[in-house]
């Protein structure tokens, strides 16, 4: 059942509200390095702006377009450490930037990049500033954010077409191409008014991959 299942609270995707104090703590704390390294990257980001080289390259790993997801869970983290407002609105600029990159893509065929990592981060960005968005931003950014998303994660014959160096990767593999982006997609956007019932779908499915690596891991 994914309503007992999902949590019907933001954040979602690797921790929720309970935890952010303790990741502030150890932010501040043990792992200061890493947050002051991090807050430079993207401070420095938000001086020299935002640039999609060669946007429709036959293959995304080809460049590092695709590497912007990375920035906007890292932006939306700053912002839930430190509650600084630039945080905030940086992040959100980072998440129409890359629907709309995302969009151009999908819509010709092309893939992201060979592994999905950098696009879990975009949806975790979207998660982390969820409850700071109001209702027509979960709309404006949400929806078109779900819609790409989605032609990227939901794939196979019958679906739509495969694209040149999509990693589709099983449960017997790495398990870091696409077909790891349901999953994460469906736990993102669950119950939140968009498309419920495609998110029950990918639920299972993602469920049911994930339970199928662990068993074939074990196995081993």
């Amino acid at each position: 059942n994914t309503s007992a299942l999902v949590r019907p609270t933001h954040p979602r995707l690797f921790f929720n509200e309970e935890d952010i104090s303790t990741i502030r703590t150890t932010a501040f704390g043990r792992e200061s390095a890493v947050y002051e390294a991090m807050k430079t990257r993207i401070d420095e980001l938000m001086t020299k702006g935002i640039e999609f080289v060669d946007p429709l390259a036959a293959t995304g790993e080809s460049n590092t377009n695709h590497e912007y997801g990375f920035r906007a869970s890292e932006s939306a983290i700053l912002y839930l450490i430190s509650g600084e407002r630039k945080y905030l609105d940086f992040t959100k600029t980072l998440l129409k930037e890359l629907t709309e990159y995302y969009l151009l893509r999908v819509r010709n065929n092309l893939n992201i990049a060979w592994y999905a990592y950098s696009q879990i981060c975009t949806l975790c960005a979207y998660d982390w500033i969820y409850n700071d968005l109001t209702e027509d931003e979960r709309h404006s950014i949400g929806r078109p954010l779900f819609e790409a998303m989605y032609d990227i994660a939901w794939h196979g014959p019958g679906i739509r077409a495969s694209r040149y160096r999509e990693n589709v990767s099983d449960h017997k593999s790495g398990c870091y191409g696409v077909a790891i982006l349901p999953w994460y997609l469906s736990i993102a956007f669950y119950g939140d008014g968009i498309d419920d019932a495609a998110c029950i779908k990918m639920f299972d499915n993602g469920y049911n991959l994930h339970q199928q690596m662990i068993d074939f891991r074990s196995e081993m």
